[in-house]
């Protein structure tokens, strides 16, 4: 299926904070059986997803609650992934951000 499912990430502390922050809510409409296959399809505002990954990618929105059995798998956009890689790089190479602060003090 790919991925590599991790429920203490999913139910961490730390997801059900970052729900809390920015407040999701998924809104159950109906019952669906566990032995089809579905797409649920977001549109982000950004380059990161925060609301599929709050409501999705985590229990934050109590997703395995109100849909038992239901084994989810969060796909997004090369590009995000990408781009984290590239904060790594960036982060490793001491690049910031331009700032005139930072400019005066380099």
């Amino acid at each position: 299926m790919g991925g590599r499912s991790n429920t203490w990430l999913r139910e961490s502390k730390i997801q059900k904070y970052f729900g809390e922050h920015f407040p999701a809510t998924i809104h159950k409409e109906v019952d669906l059986a566990t032995d089809q296959n579905y797409i649920f399809s977001t549109h982000p505002h950004g380059i990161w997803g925060f609301g599929a990954q709050t409501c999705l990618a985590s229990e934050a929105c109590n997703f395995s609650q109100l849909f038992p059995g239901i084994d989810m798998r969060l796909i997004q956009k090369t590009l995000s992934v990408e781009l984290v890689k590239l904060l790594d790089f960036f982060l490793a190479v001491q690049l910031k951000p331009y700032t005139p602060n930072l400019a005066l003090t380099v």
